[in-house]
């Protein structure tokens, strides 16, 4: 299994230039990566971040890693890919990363902190992945942080963080964020406002199901 690890990973990180995907090595390879299920990859995948040097690499291993936790619970794993974003400096790589994590639950034994330092990034990219993703946990940091992106004052500056904290609180907020979605519906932003709209809708969408 390890050699075809390496083998798949090597053909992920082929740089090349085509119109079609179905000639890219890569981009099939990367539809073979979401189709694996045999857990075991999970510890070798562990290892093989830790120790390969190269970045591309490890970027195709993190896709991997994080497509494979995104259907199988292993806590430790999810723990260990969110601690590697204290340990990589190519924003590129650390948006993959956090694209990833956006699909994979974080219980509450999950320390999220180094999520949550992404989302103070001076790179748009990084901060705005980093709020996305805090979806898929119930961690009152997270929604403390999600929060207080909302109610910043200048919409227009933060639009951005403002719309991807709103899309995150109708997934994990409680009927009480309503009230708080509710002030921008009033926005001059037609993204702001429409985002608040479909946010409350489900939210209280899920408070119907709940009663």
């Amino acid at each position: 299994m390890e050699e075809y690890l390496l083998d798949l990973i090597s053909r992920m990180s082929i740089e090349e230039n085509f119109k079609n995907s179905d000639d890219s090595v890569s981009w099939n390879a990367h539809r073979e990566a979401e189709a694996l299920t045999d857990a075991r990859c999970i510890d070798q995948l562990m290892h093989y971040i830790s120790v390969e040097k190269r970045k591309k690499h490890r970027d195709s291993a993190y896709f991997v890693l994080g497509k494979m936790l995104a259907n199988i619970a292993r806590p430790d794993a999810v723990q260990f890919l969110i601690n590697r974003l204290l340990m990589e400096t190519d924003k590129y790589v650390i948006m993959g990363m956090l694209g990833r994590l956006q699909d994979i639950d974080k219980d509450s034994s999950i320390d999220i902190l180094p999520i949550i330092a992404c989302t103070k990034s001076d790179k748009c990219q990084i901060r705005h992945s980093a709020i996305s993703a805090l979806a898929k946990t119930k961690h009152e940091t997270a929604k403390e942080v999600i929060r207080t992106m909302i109610q910043l004052e200048d919409q227009k500056k933060h639009k951005y963080e403002i719309i991807y904290a709103v899309a995150v609180l109708g997934t994990i907020g409680e009927k009480e964020d309503v009230a708080l979605l509710k002030p921008l519906f009033s926005s001059r932003i037609r993204d702001v406002k429409g985002s608040a709209e479909f946010a409350v809708e489900r939210l209280e969408g899920q408070k119907n199901r709940d009663s």
